[in-house]
């Protein structure tokens, strides 16, 4: 049985960034960005929450990982809810952390 399709959502009240694992390789890939510098963080962080929920329709993402600042990470799980099933959540801001470094954070998450 396959495992489900994680989309992993890394935010902070300015920027996010949508990445996913490459194949059943331990990489990760960002493959969208978003970012709002004159928004106030609960303002951005509905926009992301708008658009994870779009990319998850279309991409057919089943599952979620989230990283946030720890005072984002509880508004942005209560706006995801009902879009896709949140697995994993990390009180990080992951951001700025480069695709090569983020199996030290996710490597323990199974492949899809």
């Amino acid at each position: 049985m396959p495992h489900p399709r994680i989309l992993f959502v890394l935010a902070d009240g300015a920027h996010a960034r949508f990445v996913q694992r490459v194949g059943q390789t331990p990489r990760f890939a960002t493959f969208e960005t978003l970012s709002h510098e004159d928004a106030a963080p609960a303002d951005f962080i509905a926009r992301v929450a708008l658009r994870t929920a779009a990319v998850c329709r279309k991409e057919r993402f089943e599952t979620l990982a989230v990283a946030a600042p720890p005072k984002l990470i509880g508004p942005l799980r209560d706006r995801l809810a009902g879009c896709a099933r949140i697995a994993h959540a990390w009180p990080n801001d992951l951001t700025k952390t480069p695709d090569t470094d983020l199996p030290r954070w996710f490597a323990a998450l199974p492949p899809v």
